[in-house]
């Protein structure tokens, strides 16, 4: 299981959270399978899903601890409405969420993720280098990789998979915040050989 968090409100940052989720979903053995379902949910529906076990909260928790910019003080639940969450299920039984606790709580991008059916909790923060921080770096440099040597970083399921479920997501929202099948993303691929992120400068790509 993972969770991935912003602190930013709205539907325009989702689009960074499923980039880095799907970065390390699609490292798991087998390669992408592909997404089952979806749903967008807000406000004190998703601490409602937490207390159902619908996301794990702990794992927030564990995310929000590796914070490089702490933002207020208080508990996650205080940003009330202005909260988004969206819950994923893949295809086989991986489960990922992505939270806006909207903005000022919390200014980094963070992660956290259950190994298996263990204890075992492992977590992270993204630190932006500043040569990166108009995030259209990375952007150019996959367009130069690509110009140079007739390769794309990445697959372009990829781009398929995360685009559609954030459109899901978006439409899941539309109707009334309810769960969404998505057939149609019954996606698989296999991971590019280096994960595809802002680095600083000397750092390999």
């Amino acid at each position: 299981m993972l969770v991935v968090v912003g602190g930013w409100y709205g539907e325009s940052w989702l689009l960074h959270l499923m980039e880095i989720a799907q970065t390390f979903a699609e490292q798991r053995a087998g390669g992408e399978t592909g997404i089952k379902s979806v749903q967008l949910i807000s406000g004190i529906g998703v601490w409602r899903a937490a207390l159902e076990g619908r996301w794990d909260r702990s794992l927030l928790d564990a995310a929000l601890a590796r914070r490089l910019v702490t933002g207020l003080d208080g508990q996650p639940e205080d940003a009330g409405r202005r909260c988004i969450a969206c819950l994923i299920e893949y295809r086989d039984g991986l489960r990922t969420t992505l939270m806006c606790l909207g903005g000022g709580f919390n200014f980094d991008y963070l992660i956290a993720m259950r190994m298996g059916d263990g204890d075992e909790v492992l977590s992270a923060a993204f630190e932006r280098p500043a040569e990166s921080a108009d995030n259209m770096s990375p952007l150019v440099h996959s367009i130069m990789h690509m110009v140079h040597t007739g390769q794309p970083q990445a697959p372009i399921e990829r781009t398929l998979l995360a685009t559609g479920a954030l459109a899901y997501l978006l439409e899941s929202g539309y109707r009334g915040q309810i769960r969404l099948e998505t057939p149609d993303l019954a996606v698989g691929y296999e991971s590019p050989p280096h994960p595809y992120f802002a680095r600083r400068k000397g750092q390999p790509t």
